[in-house]
Parts: structure tokens; C-alpha cells; sequence
């Protein structure tokens, strides 16, 4: 465990200063000895909302591999449809600028392009950097870290591309797939330790309703009257049917900044739960 895994790992809330760009000049890859600026930049720091440091996930967040797939894959599918849109135009291809190569790539490119998890409960954001994610996979033999900004929610700096019902049905299964896959590995543990779903925590409930619904087309299909709650949400058995995520057809489901601490919660209620 890293220096930064072992001083989270003691609880220590660790804020990341901002990483400096190289230089225009500078051949070295920017991420190729992150792991080692981290470390001699690292502070513990209290306050959240701040916009000029960086929280981070780390290994021993249990989800920390599925969030690591969940991140690839929707900013995977966000690159495509970034250069199908931007390239999508009659010019002859022979006939573009260098610019506007350029922009088509932007998103694997460009350090400061965001990936904007929005949280619907709070109205904030959890902001990141695909180029920081890949970059770190590509020079680290161990990825130690996914570093996030946690800021309100601003329209202007979104990269939505497009909001149509076919568009969130993939997102959601994007995002529903990680969130699953995370549920499930940690089921054996949870059903040991309280195998009554009756007996569980709200929280726990709503986060077992969301796994489900994920695995039902994204859509809520909650049996028995064992209603979940969690943030701003409660859900029950009038729900069924409505999207899990935030869509056309339901403007108050989860963003996926809210999936992302859901699995957060989940991974921070299980064990207090006691053993049966």
C-alpha cells in the first residue's frame, strides 16, 4: 500500500494539491511519476468544496475496481459520441484544419477535459479526468488512485452531448453494470452478516432496490413491502416502473455522481452491520 493508501486506510481525510501541466515543451508524459507527485503534495484538509484540491478513490474502497470499469467505459462512450458529433459536418476530410483534428481527440488528450458525475441529491458534482485515469493506467503498474474534484454543479461546464431516451438506456447500463457487479461481490458478506432484508438499514435497502432495478432494464421493480431510502430518495412498490437514473421520463432519479456514493455508502454500512 502506498503512502497515500496506508494514510487513508488510518482515516485520514488526504486532500491532493492541483498536479501542474508540464510544460509545452516538455516531452516527459505527464502522469509517467504522478504516484511520486502525489506523495510529496499530499495534505490532510477538511474542506470539501474547495475547487483548487482534489480528493481521491483508492484501492481499499472495495468498489475502487468497478468504479475504475464504470469511468473507462462511459468516457469511452462519451469519446465516441464526442467524435461522431464534432466531425459530423460536409467538409471534405482533406480539407480540415489541424485544429479541428485536434478537437476530435480532445477528450483523451486534453488533462483539463472533465467527466461530470452529477449528483441529483445535492446539486454538486464529482469531477474527473479521464486523461489523469488513463495516463495512470498506462505508465503505473498498480493504479493507486482515481482523483475526483467534489463541486458544484455548473451547466456551462458539462459535456452532455446529447439527451435522448436511447442515450440514457446506454449510460444506464453503463453505469448499472459497475454498480451491479459491485452489489453482487459484496452479497455473501452482507447476507451473512444480516441474511432479513426486513432487518436492514433503510440505506441498504434502497441500495439492494437500485441493484435490482439496474438488473431490470434500469427500471425500479421493488417486491414486498420493504421500502429503501437513502439521501433525498424513498422508494417502495409505487415506483415500480420508473428509470433508477435521472432521464426524460424521470427527472428525479440518481445522477450518476449519486450512484457513485451510493456505492460508497454501501461500502461504509456493511460492516457495522452485525453478525448473524
Amino acid at each position: 500500500m502506498g503512502e497515500l493508501g496506508r494514510l487513508r486506510s488510518l482515516g485520514t481525510p488526504v486532500r491532493l494539491r492541483p498536479i501542474i501541466a508540464p510544460r509545452k515543451n516538455e516531452t516527459r508524459p505527464r502522469c509517467a511519476n504522478f504516484a511520486d507527485v502525489l506523495r510529496q503534495n499530499y495534505m490532510a484538509d477538511s474542506t470539501r468544496l474547495d475547487p483548487n484540491y482534489f480528493d481521491a478513490f483508492f484501492p481499499d474502497h472495495t468498489f475502487f475496481d468497478d468504479l475504475v470499469t464504470m469511468l473507462v467505459a462511459w468516457h469511452s462512450y462519451s469519446f465516441a459520441l464526442h467524435v461522431a458529433i464534432t466531425s459530423n459536418n460536409p467538409g471534405e476530410y482533406s480539407q480540415r484544419s489541424l485544429q479541428e483534428w485536434q478537437n476530435y481527440i480532445r477528450p483523451v488528450k486534453d488533462v483539463d477535459y472533465p467527466l461530470i458525475a452529477r449528483e441529483q441529491s445535492t446539486d454538486q458534482s464529482l469531477v474527473f479526468y479521464p486523461v489523469d485515469l488513463l495516463n495512470s493506467i498506462m505508465w503505473n503498474s498498480r493504479l493507486e488512485h482515481i482523483r475526483y474534484r467534489y463541486m458544484k454543479f455548473d451547466d456551462s461546464k458539462g459535456v452532455t452531448l446529447v439527451n435522448t431516451p436511447d442515450h440514457q438506456n446506454i449510460v444506464s447500463r453503463i453505469i448499472g453494470s459497475s454498480y451491479v457487479n459491485y452489489f453482487e461481490s459484496q452479497s455473501p458478506d452482507l447476507e451473512k452478516r444480516h441474511p432479513r432484508v426486513k432487518q436492514w438499514p433503510p440505506e441498504l435497502n434502497f441500495a439492494r432496490h437500485v441493484r435490482n432495478g439496474f438488473a431490470h432494464h434500469g427500471a425500479f421493480k421493488i417486491e414486498g413491502n420493504v421500502p429503501g431510502q437513502w439521501r433525498i430518495w424513498k422508494v417502495d412498490q409505487t415506483n415500480n416502473g420508473q428509470s433508477v437514473m435521472r432521464s426524460p421520463s424521470n427527472p428525479n432519479g440518481l445522477g450518476i455522481g449519486d450512484v457513485i456514493r451510493l456505492m460508497e455508502t454501501y461500502r461504509q454500512l456493511l460492516p457495522q452491520l452485525e453478525l448473524h
